[in-house]
């Protein structure tokens, strides 16, 4: 019985790993959405528009010829444009690879520096995931309808109606649950269609690009599961022995500042913003702690008491030939 469960759990700890990239997508959809959601029940509201806002023009069924104010154009387009940029940036920022591909690379030397080639693919690859979140708010920002409607439409809500339901946009105000214009609710549904249409593309293409991505992988599945898995055992390992070497290191020079009453001076030295810099040797020092350690560590040259070696010719030498035949004088 302990056998098969433990072949279940085994095989259940397999699949979870085979399917980990389709894990985090599906939570980047879920958490994308529910931040949809809850952006619309918190900040959205159409802004209301009267007849005589528009300059005297034709809103009747079929021919529309109201264009719809510059405010409700960017009102509505920023709720789809704006949140999609920002979730971009937050997508590549938080990405390690980021910052591992980009740290320090100005002061590298030109050998040490990946080819241009290289550095576009990876790039591209960190681009590409970070999509995800921004393709998946404006699909769902599109199937509510709401923002691209409120864009596109010139009276989203029914003032001008026969007869209208508002009589003005004070009346829209005071209204809990406001009613919307049949225009406004025929452009939220070409929204809603433009929406699928988009999530449709969105998959075919983005399955096309990852079925072109293993084809033309140099590791076959269990080789490349195998690189995958010792990537990130690297990378947890390589963290906790810097954690490890870190702490013990710092410990060891706060014990070494610690040990006996130090000066002003001394004080003053490690308690000043610290800039990153090399000792003459090309040393990493961390902190101003660090660098006073390092230099208590340096030998102090302390001058012997120079020794005269008088000769026979009665010249002197301080380098001690000879000084089996001369007479020694102290001075």
């Amino acid at each position: 019985m302990a056998k098969q469960m433990g072949k279940i759990v085994g095989n259940a700890k397999g699949l979870a790993g085979d399917y980990a990239g389709t894990a985090v997508n599906t939570s980047i959809v879920v958490v994308t959405t529910g931040l949809e959601q809850l952006t619309t029940l918190a900040t959205y509201k159409c802004p209301c528009v009267e007849v005589s806002q528009l300059g005297g023009c034709n809103n009747t069924i079929g021919k529309n010829t109201c264009r719809p104010q510059l405010l409700n154009q960017c009102y509505g387009l920023s709720f789809i444009i704006a949140p999609a940029i920002a979730l971009y940036v937050f997508g590549i920022a938080s990405n390690p690879r980021t910052w591992k591909s980009v740290t320090g690379v100005c002061k590298k030397t030109e050998a040490l520096r990946r080819g241009l080639t290289e550095a576009c693919w990876t790039f591209f690859g960190i681009g590409g995931r970070a999509f995800i979140a921004p393709l998946t708010w404006v699909i769902i920002s599109l199937l509510d309808g709401r923002y691209y409607a409120c864009a596109v439409t010139a009276l989203p809500f029914d003032v001008s109606g026969t007869p209208p339901i508002y009589t003005s946009c004070e009346k829209v105000a005071g209204d809990k649950i406001p009613k919307y214009s049949n225009h406004y609710q025929r452009n939220r549904s070409a929204s809603q269609t433009l929406g699928w249409i988009v999530l449709a593309i969105a998959i075919i293409l983005g399955m096309a690009l990852y079925a072109w991505s293993q084809c033309s992988s140099p590791l076959t599945y269990y080789h490349a599961k195998y690189f995958n898995l010792y990537r990130a055992y690297e990378v947890a390992e390589f963290d906790d022995e810097m954690k490890k070497k870190a702490q013990k290191d710092a410990e060891a020079n706060v014990l070494k500042f610690m040990e006996k009453p130090r000066p002003k001076e001394e004080w003053d030295q490690i308690s000043t913003v610290y800039d990153f810099h090399r000792d003459k040797k090309n040393l990493a020092l961390y902190s101003h702690l660090h660098e006073w350690v390092q230099k208590q560590k340096k030998p102090t040259v302390r001058k012997p008491d120079k020794e005269l070696l008088i000769h026979d010719n009665g010249a002197t030498s301080d380098d001690g030939f000879g000084a089996d035949t001369a007479e020694t004088v102290i001075t």
